[in-house]
């Protein structure tokens, strides 16, 4: 138990907090233009060196939230464009008046807080689908294509 002493090895829910720090710890050094996507992992080792976490190495990894990974790579002006990139969208097309776009990017968005979900290929390939098909899948009127589609064959 960490009350007794133990570190935070083995406890899933608490290695996020070390990683959560580490993380922190690097955006406070690199503030304005982060570390570069290249030089993520060495600027953890380092990290995790300087706070002297009780960690395994083996068990020092990234900072597993979406968030955190783009202002450590790329600094506040990169949070804030990417911040931008994912909520600007929705807004000037009204899509979160969408039920299940609304669900989609509740979801999305939850997911970023516990994983770095665009730092894989099915991370974000499954991001880019959804929010490609629930975003613009749906014509100005509401109706999804699919429907106007077949309301315009049965109308012949």
């Amino acid at each position: 138990s960490i009350k007794r002493g133990a570190g935070p090895g083995g406890l899933s829910f608490v290695q996020r907090f070390e990683y959560w720090k580490a993380a922190t710890g690097i955006i406070s050094k690199n503030f304005w233009f982060g570390v570069g996507t290249g030089d993520m992992d060495e600027a953890f080792r380092i990290q995790y060196e300087e706070m002297k976490t009780q960690l395994p190495p083996e068990v020092r990894h990234r900072s597993h939230n979406q968030f955190l990974a783009i202002f450590t790579a790329f600094g506040v002006f990169g949070f804030i464009w990417f911040i931008f990139t994912l909520v600007y969208p929705p807004i000037q097309l009204k899509a979160f008046r969408n039920f299940r776009y609304f669900v989609f990017f509740a979801i999305i968005s939850l997911s970023m807080l516990f994983e770095d979900t665009l730092e894989t290929q099915t991370g974000v390939s499954f991001f880019m689908f959804f929010y490609s098909l629930l975003l613009f899948g749906r014509n100005k009127t509401g109706v999804s294509a699919e429907n106007n589609y077949t309301q315009k064959i049965s109308d012949d």
